[in-house]
């Protein structure tokens, strides 16, 4: 897990000089460029550039192989979104691309194909949290992405549950609404739940509806009512990701910013 904060407020900084050096480099002397294009106070310098497209190489490959990563600004962690988005949108087309070849070479002896695979890799994205989130938490979407590559879809719904579930807890502990000693591992999810959000937040809020929702398609698929594939995975590792996210940012005034050492037994 990464802080990767520094990394992106420089990347923020070096964007507008590389893109100053590309539209220099094409149309020559800042006199000569069209109508319409925004002269900068400083055109970037080749090393700036340079500089730039290392960077951005960096986070691309963090976007694609890293579970979790810390950005501590809300405004990087959405330009770290779309860097992502931008990644897991070209992956298909570099045929050239490190993943395809080598799971290419296991085809045979796997049931797995590389395209699934790769589908699965690119299309869950990295938890992103202002401040590292408990070593369980991180294991687990470690462990989820895993279950959606290799195809094993209720496998994965079900990390995805216990992902939420140890959030949970966790921000329960450290609010103070569950005791550390307190026998965690014999209470039920929606007693967890309950002992979370309470009275605080709202029936009608986002949050509270969003974790309801989630609760209850993976709980379809653990219970065997409702078949699940690889798509419906991938959606609920997305929402499994929203959810800790949001209770993790709502809390954060009451919790801080360091990560609990408290680890608890999950429920199935």
């Amino acid at each position: 897990m990464q802080d990767i904060t520094d990394k992106l407020r420089r990347w923020k900084e070096l964007k507008p000089l590389y893109d100053s050096f590309a539209i220099a480099d094409f149309w020559g002397d800042v006199s000569e460029w069209p109508d319409g294009l925004k002269v900068p106070e400083r055109v970037g310098t080749k090393e700036e550039a340079r500089a730039f497209l290392l960077l951005d190489k960096e986070l691309r490959q963090l976007a694609e192989y890293q579970d979790t990563v810390v950005i501590s600004d809300t405004a990087l962690q959405q330009i770290f979104s779309e860097i992502w988005k931008r990644t897991a949108d070209s992956f298909y087309e570099d045929e050239k691309n490190d993943v395809v070849t080598e799971w290419a070479s296991y085809t045979a002896m796997m049931s797995t194909t590389p395209q699934i695979y790769i589908k699965g890799l690119v299309k869950t994205r990295p938890l992103i949290l202002l401040y590292p989130p408990s070593p369980e938490i991180n294991k687990l979407v470690t462990e989820a992405r895993q279950c959606i590559c290799f195809d094993v879809p209720t496998a994965a719904i079900a990390v995805c549950r216990a992902i939420v579930e140890a959030a949970v807890v966790d921000i329960a502990i450290r609010a103070g609404r569950i005791r550390p000693d307190q026998a965690v591992e014999e209470m039920r999810m929606c007693e967890k739940i309950s002992a979370l959000l309470g009275t605080s937040i709202s029936r009608k809020s986002p949050i509270r509806r969003n974790v309801n929702v989630f609760i209850d398609e993976a709980s379809q698929v653990i219970h065997v009512t409702r078949e699940a594939d690889q798509d419906l995975a991938i959606r609920l590792f997305g929402d499994a990701l929203k959810v800790v996210q949001e209770l993790y940012g709502y809390y954060r005034p009451q919790i801080g910013d360091s990560p609990s050492s408290q680890s608890k037994w999950l429920t199935p």
